[in-house]
């Protein structure tokens, strides 16, 4: 688990079943491609998503 922890309380689950989802693995995987891969355009890859480097998560230390 990467990010914020949402706890297992069954308030706090998703459809009080599952665990809920914090990040969103399109900036996960964006980071990774820029970062790690050196891709120059994510629009590509993750439509009308874009390179939202404010939501990174900071795994891809350059």
């Amino acid at each position: 688990m990467f990010g914020r922890w949402p706890t297992l309380y069954p308030a706090a689950r998703f459809e009080g079943r599952d665990l809920a989802v914090t990040n969103d693995f399109r900036d996960l995987f964006g980071e990774m491609l820029i970062g790690h891969l050196d891709a120059s355009d994510l629009e590509a890859v993750f439509l009308h998503h874009g390179k939202r480097r404010d939501r990174w998560l900071g795994l891809v230390d350059r």
